[in-house]
């Protein structure tokens, strides 16, 4: 009902920030990590998940609270639109699908070894560093 409705929207608010941005830059990082660790041939996609799972979680927030702002408005008698409701749903569905993939690829990729193969340096430029460092103070 409405008392309910007033409840979850002043709830949603907190859902909105930080909370979200909080876990999806989480996810990112440790993907960017993971994509950074691993050459597999998907990798260049996996930052994006987390960014993904935000917008699936904004979507799913926005409806609910907006339908239940709805609710309000209209006063006692109100209902949900079965519609909306299905599209919270669908939304709340493809979050918790992206954040379980994410956090599968996370895990995936810190067992594994790694394997990316570490750039080589021509001996050209390893003495052109090795120059360059002899010129710094020497502890």
């Amino acid at each position: 009902g409405p008392e309910g409705c007033r409840a979850y929207s002043a709830a949603a608010a907190l859902d909105l920030f930080p909370y979200m941005e909080a876990y999806s830059l989480v996810l990112g990082a440790f993907l960017l990590l993971v994509a950074d660790r691993q050459s597999w041939s998907t990798a260049r996609i996996y930052p994006w998940l987390g960014l993904m799972a935000l917008f699936a979680d904004v979507g799913e927030t926005v409806i609910l609270r907006n339908s239940c702002l709805s609710v309000v408005a209209s006063g006692e008698g109100g209902i949900l639109s079965d519609v909306w409701i299905q599209a919270a749903s669908v939304s709340n569905q493809l979050k918790w699908t992206l954040v379980l993939v994410s956090v599968g690829i996370i895990a995936a990729g810190f067992l594994m070894p790694t394997s990316k193969k570490p750039e080589k340096t021509n001996p050209g430029e390893k003495a052109e560093q090795q120059e360059a460092l002899s010129g710094l103070p020497q502890r």
